[in-house]
């Protein structure tokens, strides 16, 4: 029975959320709204200030089994205007651990790393 408990124990404390580090920089002298997708998840960051970095998670416990690619939506703040582009491709929902965006004008450099 001790042996069943100490079992249960590790097996129920195990953490099993999935999550990519999101890292945005807006290099624009105007804020910008940031939405990266992959299949049915999402990460939205809003009113990122000018020159500025934000940092954040997008947590794809839930996401759907199925391949995909990123999704990015730029908005930006100064004129209403909307970017959206395409980027990398991932298998069966799995994304990689790092996501790194620049922003620059209605251009964005990103960079998918583990």
């Amino acid at each position: 029975m001790k042996y069943l408990f100490i079992i249960l124990f590790f097996v129920c404390s195990c953490n099993f959320t999935k999550v990519s580090n999101v890292r945005i920089s807006n290099k624009n002298p105007y804020a910008i709204d940031v939405t990266v997708i992959a299949n049915d998840v999402k990460y939205t960051v809003l009113n990122i200030a000018a020159n500025s970095k934000n940092n954040g998670t997008l947590d794809f416990t839930k996401i759907a089994q199925t391949d995909g690619e990123y999704i990015l939506v730029i908005k930006h703040l100064n004129d209403g205007s909307v970017d959206s582009f395409t980027h990398g491709y991932f298998t069966n929902g799995q994304l990689a651990n790092y996501t790194d965006l620049e922003v620059i004008g209605h251009e964005a450099k990103i960079e998918i790393s583990e």
